[in-house]
């Protein structure tokens, strides 16, 4: 027999079934089924309303054998409408026990889940205690299913344009065949999707460490060109202790502070605090990651370029509801209100720890040295290891990136970190005399080229210091005068800063009449020479 509710939605289809046909013509009195359902069939009439056709055929012959005018069914009470097609009804009485709906809601709020008493157990206590009046237990259970559905209660949230960021990861895995071993290496693939316009990305990653949830954050975070003001994810790898304001891993919290944003965290054991990134790994797991898995790539790049190119595919696709797509909703309203980004992606660390900077402003990464700037020397300092790149911190500020050197018990000074004596002292080096000499002339290049032969080091102490000499007799005397003055040294073989000296003293190199074609020492006869003395000829 129908509810009173379906009797009433039949009543109201019939009235203006016979309105209809009232304003065809037809006389009301004259009016029968197969006039009525000229318009619309008894089947689709019972599907709407929920019943049979054959109970829509016996209330329509009712209804049409009623004393006109007909009453308000609208008006009429549940009970009372029953009465006027059926009059012989009676509400059965049943004797049997009703499921205990309220202890059964307290078992359900036991947390956690497995020490919940099962619908079996709770069902077979309740019969214990008078089988005669209890139900069946398929009968139980549909009670209980049906309190259930009747009780059901969402709030929705929604979310402003560029509020927040949902992240998860998807359950199945993905792979490629490495091309040295053959062998195929587990991908998993993270999703990430804007609260307000639901625009989707999905990248694959090695592993499911905190370094790979901030490496699928930061490639989010640009393909989305902007950043929302909280990433929210669950209690995973980016957490280090769960509760209402979670511990995050550092790797969470560097990744925060470089992109300006706040990382928030769901409830301990509760999917449905992050309802949007879940609901979204379903979609592209079912539409793209099922596929994905029946290709065949030998790379991980290949196998993002798949993904990323299906995914933004489905972006494109209009939603169910709304008709739009996820790239619209995302151009117009989500991307203009998204926070600015860096333009260097953060690249997440494999290492970070402290140290303290010595007295010669270094720190030191597998016995190689590094600089830091000089003040801040003595100081306990982090050292972020990203791939090839060092970087220092101070206080969460960087105060120096370097590239790592593989040189063991090498240095890597920088000149702007030197005080400035260490810089001028750094500056007495062969190369840096030249450079000066050059400015002058080509003799003073040669003299300090010579003040520099046999020396194992190009930053030679004595030879550097000949050097200042020369800097001082080009302050003394000028330049030009320097460069004739070691014009005339060189001739003569005379290479030291106080022979220079002298020359300059004298002006020697002014004497037209003196030949500068010999040394001055091969022109006297009564000297006997090197050769005599390494000859042993003397007596």
């Amino acid at each position: 027999m129908l509810t009173s509710a379906s009797l009433r939605n039949l009543t109201h289809t019939l009235s203006l079934l016979i309105d209809k046909a009232v304003k065809d013509g037809y006389e009301r009195t004259m009016l029968t089924s197969a006039i009525l359902f000229g318009f619309i069939s008894q089947r689709i009439v019972a599907r709407n309303v929920g019943c049979s056709h054959q109970t829509v055929g016996r209330i329509t012959q009712k209804l049409l054998a009623m004393a006109l005018p007909l009453p308000n069914f609208d008006e009429i009470e549940g009970k009372t409408l029953l009465l006027v097609f059926y009059p012989h009804y009676k509400k059965r009485i049943n004797y049997k026990r009703r499921p205990p709906i309220i202890e059964m809601e307290k078992e359900a709020l036991v947390s956690p889940k497995k020490y919940r008493l099962k619908l079996m157990t709770m069902y077979l206590l309740y019969r214990a205690k008078e089988p005669a009046t209890a139900l069946s237990y398929s009968r139980y259970c549909a009670l209980w299913a049906q309190h259930c559905k009747n009780s059901k209660l969402e709030f929705r949230i929604t979310y402003q344009p560029g509020e927040v960021l949902f992240c998860d990861y998807a359950g199945i895995v993905a792979s490629y065949t490495d091309r040295r071993s053959g062998k195929a290496v587990k991908l998993y693939m993270f999703v990430a999707v804007l609260g307000h316009s639901k625009y989707m990305f999905a990248y694959l990653t090695k592993n499911l460490t905190a370094k790979a949830w901030v490496e699928g954050l930061v490639k989010a975070i640009h393909f989305f060109k902007g950043s929302p003001a909280v990433i929210h994810f669950d209690n995973a790898a980016m957490v280090n202790i769960s509760g209402l304001i979670a511990e995050l891993h550092e790797q969470a919290q560097v990744f925060s502070r470089y992109y300006n944003n706040v990382c928030d965290t769901s409830r301990p054991l509760t999917p449905k605090d992050n309802p949007n990134a879940e609901k979204q790994v379903q979609h592209i797991q079912n539409r793209v990651l099922l596929l994905l898995r029946r290709e065949k790539f030998y790379s991980r790049d290949e196998a993002n370029a798949y993904l990323i190119k299906k995914v933004e595919a489905l972006n494109h696709e209009p939603m169910q509801k709304t008709k739009v797509s996820r790239h619209q909703n995302y151009v117009e309203k989500e991307l203009p209100a998204l926070n600015g980004i860096p333009e260097i992606p953060y690249q997440p660390y494999d290492e970070r720890f402290k140290q303290k900077s010595s007295a010669g402003y270094t720190v030191t990464y597998n016995t190689h040295e590094y600089s830091v700037p000089y003040k801040h020397r003595n100081t306990y300092l982090t050292l972020q290891v990203s791939g090839d790149t060092l970087v220092v911190l101070h206080e969460l500020q960087v105060l120096v990136t370097h590239q790592l050197s593989n040189e063991k018990g090498g240095r890597t000074i920088l000149p702007t970190h030197m005080p400035p004596n260490h810089f001028a002292e750094s500056n007495k080096n062969e190369t840096e005399f030249i450079k000066w000499a050059e400015s002058i002339g080509e003799s003073v290049v040669a003299i300090v080229k010579q003040q520099y032969e046999g020396m194992k080091s190009h930053s030679s102490r004595p030879a550097g210091k000949k050097c200042i000499a020369l800097k001082k007799l080009a302050k003394t005397f000028g330049k030009e005068e320097l460069e004739l003055g070691c014009a005339y040294a060189l001739n003569q073989e005379m290479h030291t800063p106080s022979d220079i000296q002298l020359i300059l003293k004298s002006r020697i190199y002014e004497d037209e009449e003196e030949p500068l074609l010999a040394p001055l020492i091969a022109s006297q006869q009564n000297i006997r020479g090197k050769s005599y003395y390494e000859g042993f000829h003397h007596e």
